[in-house]
């Protein structure tokens, strides 16, 4: 506590003391701070005149700040009263200014002396400097500095200016000699340095030459006594001369050519020549010597662990190999005896594979049982043994009625020829259908086990539609809802499911999977509509990252156009990874509506939304949403979803309990609804008018909330509850759909957010639900305001991965295959859903509508296109005759400069934000400026 109140102390006095001065000074004397550090803190190092250039410099900048803040600091009132007295106001200021600018000339000499061509006279600064020095001593006391010589006659106190300025003259040229003289002396002394190190180096390089002459000298004589010592002994001379002594050795005498040996007799040479013989050949080839050489092969010693590894490989394979040749052989014998065994027991002859007959006297028909597909099992690990495919052998006495050859002879015994071979024909024919469904059993287990469970629900998705209230919808009494008849009957394409490309698929996924060192296995599989997912359990030591980064290699692997990865499902430790059928089937939308989750459902706004990647259908109910937000590109299925939304709220409500407010500025999607008797207003098309029914929706929602208070109720459905009971008209459900969301924003954006905004928050409670569609999802089209209040979102194939987290707050929405193959957030969770939106055409919707209105007529409320609140702004309402003092001003400065900013406004009549801002709208009101845009900017209209 005491240090803070301290430094708060010593602030506020430094400010008393200086004013605002205090706030630059300690720069200053950081600078200087930094200056004496570099002259090693000593006060010799630093020249008389950089003292003064020091002093004069602050005296003059805290003179400037006396003069320009007179009435802070006590010190610069002094300072300034002072000098204001003597000189006046103008005047201390020029002289701060020369003091100034003399600060600079006294610390920059050279720079000023080499651009202005000036040099000033220091000796002048030092007699001033010794005249106030003498007036202190003689006001204060002390002893005088002697300025002469004692011997000097004159006096101290008069000397001849001229005389001083001339000897202070000669003494800075005498100076500027010894400099002189010093520096060369100091080159001088270097050039000497310099040269004694390079004659030591040229010293040492004329040892070394001379040491590696030596050492060749030495070299050469070595081997020069080495070549004259042989050539001594292969001479003829030497070979005489020292015969005797046996100078030359034998081994060395058998090396030599005998043409350099002692001559010998002719008689004797006579029989030792051939004809064929080379004398020059040496004497060893010519009388078959064997000399022993060693064969020295110099292999790298980088190579000789790999060579011996090779080696070692090359073993095991051979051995391998025929271990694969052995246990070939034993398991060709095995089956061989058995064979025999079962022609011997049960008299049975195997031929070709599964065909068998049967040796009786009786029967000489053949059998033979369903031949099994051959499937692709996918394999991981490589076998260390070849894969023989054990032969289908089948024992009669695993069936567990009698023995065939027993009931043989109690039927020869019992019954005649004929009979027999009747009733023989029959039990064989149920025989084989036993053994048939016997090999379809094991088929399928092996099949299950090599593809994982078939998973057919998903738990998500059934925990989701649990969730969904069930019961009995009540049906309106006096008004007909559609029947499902005016939509087509879904095209089934039977195709029955290729287990062996699923199989394929396992395969490819898991081997390309091994190759990036990822381990794992498919655990289960789900084969969808449109997509097929597979549900794989990685090894322990894999990241979940790791698998994501290869969603682009996987789909190469599988030959996808994109799969989608799923990492991980929540609630589970399993990556799902999605793959697209080959053959994409399409969803119609009876079958949602025929389905039985539709139909138990008790909510009035229970929409369809497809099936899910199982191929279950799959609703969701509006109320629990309570809005939603849907994105999508042109192609992706968005307009034929909301179809299917708006088609499955028709065919559960009547005009009475559901009202619609359609918003299409695109004027194409929603034109075939008009005139049905559901529908508020007409389709509205203009973006203007859209603002003025939100605005109004707002309204309208502010009134339910009046008439729920009065009622004491929470929420719309007590409300009709109550009202039901008292005989009372009830409130309908609106349900207000926008289809496309960026031309309203490119309008009028803030009002569009602020009404949005402000429905989504409060509307939930009175019956209003949202549904709102946009092509573009970008930030400033989803703003955060909009994106916060509308929890529950669909996104259908988005462009890139951008849009998908501006959506959905996670990545997927890109790979997505179109066709209304979408990704739903149910609400209060933060998992994803897949779903694949149903399909209605234009002529079931045409026959839908054709049937509303033939039922009813259109009653439209017109109270939601009258602009009676000031729909074109959110800010606070002004009256047309009340206008702000300034507004001729402002409108004056708006006409003339062509700016219509609020800041710029406030700047010019120096006003608050506030009332700026007031003006600016009621200019807006007059007519002057424009509304606002999608960026915030007005126009001016006049």
């Amino acid at each position: 506590m005491f240090i803070p109140s301290m430094g708060n102390f010593l602030y506020k006095f430094n400010i008393l003391l200086f004013g605002k001065f205090g706030y630059f000074y300690p720069f200053f004397l950081m600078i200087i701070n930094y200056i004496y550090y570099k002259r090693h803190y000593k006060l010799e190092n630093f020249k008389r005149s950089e003292i003064f250039g020091f002093c004069f410099v602050f005296f003059s900048i805290m003179l400037l700040f006396a003069i320009f803040y007179p009435n802070e600091g006590y010190i610069l009132k002094l300072l300034y009263k002072s000098f204001s007295f003597f000189f006046g106001h103008i005047l201390s200021g020029l002289i701060a200014l020369f003091f100034l600018l003399l600060s600079i000339v006294l610390l920059f000499p050279g720079f000023i002396k080499e651009i202005f061509n000036l040099e000033l006279d220091f000796s002048k600064f030092l007699y001033f400097e010794s005249k106030i020095k003498a007036l202190f001593m003689d006001v204060f006391g002390g002893e005088k500095e002697e300025v002469e010589n004692k011997n000097s006659k004159t006096p101290i106190f008069k000397f001849n200016l001229k005389q001083t300025l001339n000897s202070s003259n000669e003494i800075k040229n005498n100076l500027t000699e010894i400099k002189q003289k010093q520096e060369s002396e100091n080159l001088i002394k270097n050039d000497i340095t310099e040269e004694k190190i390079n004659k030591e180096e040229i010293k040492k390089e004329e040892k070394n030459i001379n040491e590696n002459i030596n050492e060749s000298k030495s070299f050469m004589y070595e081997t020069s006594k080495e070549i004259e010592n042989f050539a001594k002994k292969a001479s003829r001379s030497s070979i005489s001369l020292d015969e005797e002594l046996n100078f030359i050795l034998q081994e060395e005498a058998d090396m030599i050519p005998e043409r350099f040996l002692k001559p010998k007799k002719i008689e004797d040479l006579k029989d030792q020549i051939d004809e064929k013989s080379n004398l020059d050949e040496p004497s060893y080839k010519r009388k078959n010597i064997e000399i022993s050489l060693q064969k020295t092969t110099n292999k790298p010693k980088i190579f000789e662990k790999e060579l011996e590894l090779r080696e070692q490989l090359l073993q095991k394979a051979k051995l391998e190999e025929e271990y694969k040749v052995y246990q070939n052989q034993i398991l060709e014998n095995r089956v061989k005896e058995e064979i025999q065994i079962l022609e011997k027991e049960e008299n049975l002859n195997i031929l070709q594979g599964n065909k068998y007959t049967i040796n009786d006297q009786y029967n000489d028909k053949e059998i033979t049982p369903m031949e099994e597909k051959q499937e692709f099992l996918p394999t991981v690990e490589e076998l260390n043994t070849p894969y023989i495919p054990q032969t289908p052998v089948i024992k009669m006495s695993e069936i567990k009625e009698e023995s065939f050859v027993s009931q043989q002879q109690n039927l020869l015994e019992n019954e005649t020829n004929q009979n027999l071979k009747e009733n023989l024909d029959n039990e064989i024919l149920s025989q084989d259908d036993n053994l048939q469904d016997i090999n379809l059993n094991e088929s399928k287990q092996k099949n299950e086990l090599s593809r994982g469970i078939l998973v057919k629900e998903i738990e998500l998705n059934q925990q989701l539609l649990k969730d969904i209230e069930q019961g009995e919808i009540q049906k309106p009494n006096d008004f007909k809802l559609p029947s499902l008849e005016f939509l087509a009957n879904p095209v089934y394409l039977k195709q029955d499911m290729d287990e062996n490309e699923i199989d394929k698929k396992i395969y490819d996924l898991l081997e390309k999977l091994r190759r990036f060192k990822i381990g794992g296995d498919v655990i289960s599989t789900s084969v969808g509509p449109v997509v097929t997912t597979f549900e794989f359990r990685p090894s322990a030591d894999v990241k979940v990252s790791r698998i994501l980064n290869l969603q682009d290699d996987l789909a190469m692997a599988l030959k996808a156009k994109s799969i989608r990865i799923q990492a991980p499902i929540p609630g589970k430790d399993v990556v799902g990874i999605e793959v697209p059928n080959e053959q994409i089937q399409t969803i119609y939308l009876r079958e949602i509506l025929e389905s039985d989750v539709f139909q138990n459902a008790k909510s009035s706004l229970a929409i369809a939304l497809g099936k899910d990647i199982a191929g279950n259908a799959f609703i969701t109910d509006l109320k629990k949403l309570p809005h939603l937000l849907i994105a999508g590109t042109t192609g992706s299925g968005k307009s034929v979803g909301i179809n299917s939304m708006l088609l499955s709220l028709l065919y559960r409500n009547s005009p009475k309990t559901l009202r619609l407010l359609m918003i299409d500025p695109k004027m194409l999607e929603f034109s075939i609804y008009n005139e049905i008797p559901h529908l508020l207003t007409p389709v509205i098309t203009d973006p203007k008018k859209a603002i003025i029914a939100l605005s109004n929706m707002v309204a309208e929602m502010e009134r339910r909330y009046r008439l729920m208070a009065d009622a004491k109720t929470k929420n719309i459905e007590n409300y009709n509850e109550k009202m039901k009971e008292k005989g009372l008209e009830t409130l309908p459900f609106i349900v207000v759909i926008i289809d496309e969301l960026a031309d309203l924003m490119m309008t009028a954006g803030k009002d569009v957010e602020f009404y949005i905004g402000r429905l989504a928050q409060m509307a939930r409670a009175s019956g209003i639900h949202l549904i709102v569609a946009t092509q573009r999802p970008s930030v400033d089209v989803v703003t955060g305001l909009i994106k916060a209040n509308l929890p529950s979102r669909i996104s259908y194939k988005v462009g890139q991965k951008i849009d998908s987290k501006v959506i959905l707050d996670a990545m997927g929405a890109e790979s997505l295959l179109g066709r209304g193959d979408c990704l739903f957030t149910p609400p209060g969770t933060s998992s994803i859903v897949r779903l694949h939106a149903p399909f209605a055409s234009e002529s079931e919707i045409e026959k839908i509508v054709d049937f509303l209105k033939d039922q009813e007529s259109v009653e439209y409320d017109e109270n939601f296109l009258k602009d009676s609140q000031g729909a074109n702004s959110n800010t606070q309402d002004f009256d047309n005759d009340e206008f702000d003092e300034l507004f001729e001003d402002a409108k004056r400065v708006i006409l003339e400069d062509r700016k219509t900013s609020i800041s710029y406004l406030q700047r010019r009549l120096k006003i608050g934000y506030n009332r700026a801002a007031n003006i600016i709208e009621q200019l807006s009101k007059a007519g002057i400026l424009s509304e606002p845009d999608s960026k915030g900017q007005r126009e001016i209209i006049i």
